[in-house]
Formats: structure tokens, sequence, C-alpha cells
């Protein structure tokens, strides 16, 4: 029941925690920076970098026991990031890395820079939480997490693995704008394994997006991509093209989208208007029971 704590409740922003390892074992422990100050002009949350080792290129986070990464804000300051970046990061176990917010400070982002990334058990999170308001409503107060390659003129391709129920969502339970998730890279993208990419609401805020551009998508072997809304809050939306730099929402028709055994799925249970879903490609396939879905149940 350890912590290593980086932070501030005044005006000054708190430090930096920089951990440079092959290996960080966080069990039934916190790591975390975060700023506690209600009062305007309050001091950011700090920055948490993991790296690998001098020498290496490959880092493994294991989290035992509910251990947690956590940047965050509760107050008026904005909140830290998270930034993990190797050749291969793999992070494993029943354990949380997250940017959030519980007050009026806008969340902080988690940046993973990796041309392969394994997800184990794990989840990857940013939030806006039920007491986060509603001053800033056209950012991003659940925070941004991002996934591409490290070096994207070395290694184009970016693969996403992901088991044993492994999460990676962005989402909000107040009346603030959820996050978003955007996962890029220049030459494709694969996404494989039991494993789910959310973009949801349970409150009145709106969801925000799943944003996947590439020009060559797979999604297999049972990865559930969605956006949800089981409240007041309209649902997100899950986009999927190539990048664009002269269309207004930044995507143009990618190659190719390939859904194995796998689905993008928008769903209302609530009040909220259901999400969207947007795939621009010049050629889709769904296979293996595949599916695109957009459904309203009974809440």
């Amino acid at each position: 029941n350890g912590s290593l704590r980086a932070g501030t409740s005044g005006s000054g922003n708190a430090g930096e925690v920089s951990i440079s390892t092959a290996i960080l074992d966080v069990d039934t422990a916190t790591l975390s920076t975060d700023t506690t100050s209600i009062i305007a002009g309050a001091g950011q949350s700090g920055t948490i970098t993991l790296r690998p080792n001098t020498g290496g290129s490959t880092l493994q986070v294991n989290l035992a026991n509910d251990a947690q990464i956590t940047a965050s804000t509760s107050g008026a300051g904005v909140g830290g990031n998270l930034d993990l970046a190797g050749s291969r990061v793999t992070i494993s176990g029943k354990g949380v890395l997250q940017a959030g917010t519980s007050g009026n400070g806008v969340a902080g982002s988690i940046a993973l820079r990796t041309p392969i990334l394994d997800l184990s058990g794990a989840t990857i999170s940013t939030a806006a939480e039920a007491g986060a308001t509603a001053l800033a409503p056209n950012l991003d107060p659940g925070g941004r997490i991002t996934i591409q390659p490290l070096d994207a003129t070395l290694t184009p391709n970016l693969a996403v693995n992901l088991s044993d129920n492994a999460v990676i969502t962005a989402s909000t339970a107040g009346p603030r704008q959820g996050g978003s998730i955007s996962v890029t890279a220049p030459q494709s993208i694969t996404l494989a394994g039991n494993g789910s990419l959310r973009a949801e609401t349970s409150g009145s805020g709106n969801a925000g997006e799943v944003r996947l551009t590439t020009p060559n998508l797979t999604i297999q072997d049972g990865v559930r991509v969605s956006t949800s809304t089981t409240a007041d809050g309209r649902g997100g939306s899950i986009l999927a093209g190539a990048a664009s730099s002269t269309s207004p929402d930044g995507l143009t028709f990618a190659d190719s989208v390939s859904l194995r055994n796998s689905s993008l799925n928008a769903q209302t249970s609530g009040v909220g208007r259901g999400g969207s879903i947007d795939v621009r490609a010049r050629a889709i396939s769904l296979t293996e029971d595949s599916l695109l879905n957009a459904e309203v149940r009974a809440g």
C-alpha cells in the first residue's frame, strides 16, 4: 500500500516523475502526480515519464493488485500527463493507468509511443468524473489518449495487442465532455485480441471520439470498438480513415479497412442521442461474424 507522489496544493506546478527501467513492478501501490487547489491560478499537475533504461529499448510495466499510475486534478489546475515510450511497450496486470479530473481543471493526456503495444488485463483510462464541473466545455476535460509509433519514419506500422479483457477508455460521468482516443500510424494499424476501445458517457456530458487514422486498418480476433451513452449526454463518434491535410475533419479514404471477428458499435441505453460510425475506405471487408452496429436499447 505504498505510494510515490508529486503534487501541488498551491499556485506552483507539481514536480515531474521520470523513471528509466526495463521492468517496472507496481504492486498494491500508487505512482501519482496531482493538483488539488481550487483557487484561480492553481498550479498544474506534473508529468510521469516512463522509458526503457539506457541501452534498452523495451518497457514492461506490471500492475498487480489494483496498482495505479495516475495524473489527476481535483481542483482548478490542469491535470498531468502520462508519457510512455519504447520499441515495445507491455502493460500487464489488474491495474490502471489514468489521467483524470474531478474538479474544474482539464484532465491531462496519456501518450503511448511505440510500434508494438501489448496490453494484458490492464486499463488505460482518461476520465471526467461526476464532480468535474463544466467550465470549459469545448476542451477535452476527460483527457486524450494517443497511441502512435515511436518513430513513424523508421516504423510506420502499429500493432496494438489486447488480451485478458484489456480496456482503453475515455469517459465522462458528469457535465463535462469526455475525452478521446486517437490511434495513428502512417502505413498500417492492427488491433488484435480480447479487449476493447471505448468512448462513453454516463452523465450529461457528451462522450468523446475514437479515431483510427491510417491507410490500412485491420481489427481482428475479438476487438470491440465502441461509443455509448447511458444517460443524458450524447454518444461519441467512431472514425476510421486515412490522414488528410485538406479535409475539414482531417480524414480521407483509406486503402482498406478489414474486420475479422470484431465489432464497431454505437449504442444508447439512456435518453441521450446515440453516437455515430464513420468508416472511409476504398475497400471494406467484414468477415467471421464481424459487426458494424448502431443500437438503441431500452433503459
